[in-house]
């Protein structure tokens, strides 16, 4: 009923319904309301999408808890060319002397007939000087023997196991005068201990022989 009346009198279409018809249609309006609902909600929406440029921006105590798990250990590398030759080292101290000498020594000959076994005289080594090599001179052929070094001589047994020729033996000793050094690494022995050994082994070569006959 209003509304009409208000009609007829004014002449026109209602107040109230051109009121409206303005509001709903002024763009002024829709922005207005756009920009105060930005500016009210603009914060909450942009720390929800805040961009991180620079570890400045966090905290030292959370960067130190941004560790991810180890990942698998990646392929071997070519390898790398080679580096520069380095600087010549140092000279080194001098070492000990070695040998200075050789001389060889022969001992004298022992003549075996048949059957029989004996030991010749031994090759003994200069004063200053010890072995380092051994040997004999004699036929070779149906013999026992053994020839050792005992440091500063070479002893040896023979036995002739010819049936009917004599055996003419003799033992050799390689001398060497060696540095002090070079010398203790080749035995400590003294001179009675080597003889000791030496006549320790002729009884054991006789044993052995008198139990093959």
């Amino acid at each position: 009923m209003l509304r009409l009346l208000s009609a007829a009198i004014g002449g026109g279409p209602p107040r109230s319904e051109e009121f409206m018809r303005r509001r709903l249609s002024s763009p002024t309006l829709v922005i207005a309301c756009l920009a105060l609902f930005v500016s009210l909600t603009g914060s909450s929406i942009a720390a929800s999408h805040y961009l991180i440029t620079s570890t400045k921006q966090i905290k030292p105590s959370v960067i130190s808890k941004l560790k991810g798990a180890k990942g698998s250990t990646g392929p071997r590398g070519l390898q790398g060319a080679a580096g520069a030759t380095g600087a010549t080292g140092a000279t080194g101290a001098t070492g000990p002397s070695g040998i200075a000498g050789i001389v060889e020594v022969q001992g004298a000959e022992l003549t075996l007939p048949p059957g029989y076994y004996g030991t010749p005289a031994p090759a003994t080594c200069p004063s200053g000087y010890v072995v380092v090599g051994t040997g004999w001179d004699g036929v070779m052929g149906d013999i026992g023997a053994f020839v050792k070094s005992y440091h500063t001589f070479v002893g040896g047994w023979f036995e002739n196991q010819y049936a009917s020729m004599d055996l003419t033996v003799s033992v050799q000793a390689i001398c060497a005068q060696l540095s002090s050094t070079s010398a203790s690494s080749l035995g400590t022995s003294s001179l009675q201990e080597d003889q000791g050994q030496y006549r320790a082994d002729v009884a054991a070569a006789k044993l052995a022989a008198e139990a093959r006959d």
